[in-house]
């Protein structure tokens, strides 16, 4: 309903789709966890997995997402199904392929999959990639690699390659023909 609403708002300038970005078409199944009965949507996953820092994660969020009076604290996880497009397929579709000049993907350990699931759009119109993980992801840093990519930091309002792991919160992928700024 907010999508919808911020297009309306803003003359259609804006569109959405309600899909997830994928490799290849397909149905996705999202983990979502709740605590307490509430729906913990920012931490989406599409992974099965539960590492132990996201637990302790989820379990100090029952502080915030507390239980009713005298019940225990209750966590589960909510599968949720979407449908799942190549980026490649959508800009397509809608005809947008020459007006992408940067991706920003926050998919939750999804985005090699994703990554190569735009690989014609990467390849063609070299767009700047914003990743969360930053360069920390190896299949994420073999999709960029092999494009043509390198890893920067933004350092003080200025983009600096780093080839070692990198600890930042988010990693810019450039392409050496796009190092125009």
């Amino acid at each position: 309903a907010e999508l919808a609403y911020l297009k309306n708002i803003e003359d259609g300038k804006y569109d959405f789709l309600q899909v997830a970005a994928a490799e290849t078409p397909c149905e996705l199944e999202f983990y979502i966890p709740a605590v307490n009965g509430v729906a913990v949507t920012g931490l989406n996953s599409t992974g099965g997995s539960l590492v132990e820092y996201f637990a302790d994660h989820l379990a100090g969020l029952a502080s915030t997402y507390r239980a009713k009076e005298g019940e225990p604290d209750r966590f589960q996880v909510i599968v949720h199904k979407v449908p799942g497009l190549p980026i490649d397929t959508i800009v397509e579709q809608r005809n947008i392929a020459d007006q992408v000049a940067a991706i920003k993907m926050d998919v939750e350990g999804h985005e090699a999959p994703a990554l190569r699931g735009a690989a014609k759009l990467i390849s063609r119109q070299l767009p700047m990639v914003m990743i969360e993980e930053a360069n920390r992801n190896p299949g994420v840093v073999e999709v960029m690699r092999a494009h043509g990519y390198d890893h920067y930091e933004l350092r003080e309002g200025k983009f600096v390659m780093v080839n070692e792991y990198s600890w930042a919160n988010d990693g810019y992928w450039l392409h050496p023909q796009r190092l125009d700024f």
